[in-house]
């Protein structure tokens, strides 16, 4: 490693802590605008009582503390996964018959159906002994998802309503599902002002959850985050936190 000025770039890549202490199959983040290690010791100073300076004369480490932040940029389904302790769940879609809407709905109400990204989607009333169809120029979607449907007109039709549709397939990562993972952390970075590379290893790396997920972005939005840098014992030669790579130079 060359001696000198400084400037980092790189990759940060997020893959699961296998039980011997190294890193599963490994995830990139996308583009990280901000990440800064913060390392920390708890000391406890001894004063010496003989001179009567009352000078330091020792000085104890007793805790050492190591936490990540930073700002990750991309919205996928990794980062929100981790930063939501879950996991996402591959939700298969398909047809849906017989979903009940509430009863005496009136024009310009606004219905949510159990699943999203409907198409093909046919309303029919409870008028018996044979269900009528909804004309579709009698309610549309509202919003962006195919989920809301708003009644334009429910004169002449007996209720409640039914709805009929194909949902797609979607993700679904549910809030505080998942005890947090432990994840191993990578930063392939390079050293811009030498051209060197650079790696920082994190052992044992656990998310808080996000603190401000912001729903309206009138510019990009991005996912601060902290971290927690846990002992790993399975990596105790390396100081049980992290460890840093340089390439020597040629």
């Amino acid at each position: 490693m060359k001696q000198g000025l400084y400037s980092l770039q790189g990759e940060f890549h997020f893959a699961k802590r296998q039980a011997n202490g190294k890193p599963g199959i490994s995830v990139w983040a996308g583009n990280v605008a901000e990440a800064t290690l913060n390392l920390g010791v708890t000391a406890v100073d001894k004063k010496e009582t003989f001179s009567g300076s009352r000078g330091l004369y020792g000085r104890m480490y007793s805790d050492k503390t190591a936490t990540l932040s930073g700002v990750l940029d991309e919205w996928s389904i990794r980062n929100l996964a981790l930063l939501l302790h879950s996991e996402s769940i591959d939700e298969a879609g398909g047809s849906v018959t017989g979903e009940e809407f509430p009863d005496d709905l009136v024009d310009g109400d606004i219905i949510m159906l159990d699943q999203p990204y409907a198409s093909g989607l046919v309303l029919t009333d409870s008028a018996t002994p044979t269900a009528a169809t909804v004309d579709t120029d009698r309610y549309e979607f509202a919003g962006h998802n195919q989920r809301a449907i708003r009644l334009l007109d429910v004169s002449g039709h007996v209720q409640p309503f039914s709805a009929a549709y194909t949902a797609a397939s979607y993700d679904n990562i549910g809030f505080f599902k998942n005890v947090p993972e432990e994840i191993y952390l990578i930063f392939d970075g390079i050293d811009t002002e030498s051209d060197q590379p650079v790696i920082i290893d994190c052992f044992r790396v656990q998310f808080d959850p996000v603190a401000n997920l912001a729903l309206l972005n009138p510019e990009y939005g991005s996912l601060p985050f902290n971290a927690a840098l846990m002992y790993d014992p399975r990596n105790a030669a390396d100081g049980g936190y992290a460890r840093l790579l340089a390439k020597k130079s040629s």
